[in-house]
């Protein structure tokens, strides 16, 4: 299978399987702990519908939606995932500029060092504003404040 011949999630997914070595493969496809949060979401997603709507113009497709306050031009976010040089050699670097290329939002994992934070903040806007700054705290760091 070519990239060119997926058309889905699960196109991208089998290709995926073929391409790369076994432990990186189950570590993006696998989910934490037991993975239950992982069967309920897809259960749920599985419960919706996604009913498009037909014959309405397509001369100016609009995919923009907007998340916390900020206008994304694709309804896509990319999710923090550690350890992103298993699958790229330039990491979050390579996630933060293709997602600042298509206009969307991109988590950064805790675990990313911190000279590669710094140089995903400077890649945010493709002009080194940060437009948002989302912190994502352990349960540990919870417990702490609380």
């Amino acid at each position: 299978m070519r990239l060119r011949n997926c058309h889905n999630f699960h196109d991208f997914r089998q290709l995926a399987k073929r391409r790369l070595p076994g432990p990186i493969f189950d570590y993006i496809d696998g989910a934490a702990e037991d993975e239950a949060t992982h069967r309920r979401n897809t259960k749920a997603f599985e419960s919706c519908d996604l009913v498009p709507h037909v014959l309405r113009g397509v001369e100016k497709v609009d995919l923009s939606v907007t998340v916390m306050g900020q206008k994304l031009a694709l309804p896509v976010y990319c999710s923090p995932t550690a350890l992103q040089r298993l699958f790229h050699y330039q990491g979050e670097r390579a996630v933060a500029a293709a997602a600042a290329k298509y206009g969307t939002m991109f988590g950064v994992s805790s675990l990313v060092e911190p000279i590669t934070a710094a140089s995903v903040c400077h890649l945010a806007d493709g002009r080194g504003n940060r437009p948002w700054r989302v912190r994502q705290t352990s349960i540990g760091d919870a417990r702490n404040s609380a």
